[in-house]
């Protein structure tokens, strides 16, 4: 059995997308963390999109690609995808 098999899930993905990730991971300055720590935001935090009092607070997820299951929609336009779902009143994106 290989190192994988003897994983649980999450630990396999984590390793695919490590992998997967490995040639665009770079070093951040403080310098550069402090300056996109301080741009604006524009609408409410993740908390208080999901601290609502009026019942239910919806994330909606832009998903082209499982590590489990393989494609799911390969062609999705993330930017567009976020639109709709923002037009259609989702709470927060994922």
């Amino acid at each position: 059995m290989g190192k994988l098999e003897n994983m649980d899930k999450l630990e396999q993905i984590m390793v695919w997308k490590r992998r997967q990730l490995a040639d665009r991971i770079r070093p951040v300055s403080e310098r550069e963390l402090s300056r996109l720590g301080s741009q604006e935001r524009s609408g409410p935090g993740l908390r208080e999109a999901l601290e609502r009092s009026d019942g239910l607070a919806v994330i909606a997820e832009i998903k082209r690609r499982s590590p489990s299951a393989g494609d799911i929609a390969p062609q999705v336009n993330a930017a567009e995808q976020a639109r709709r779902y923002y037009n259609a009143g989702a709470d927060a994106l994922s």
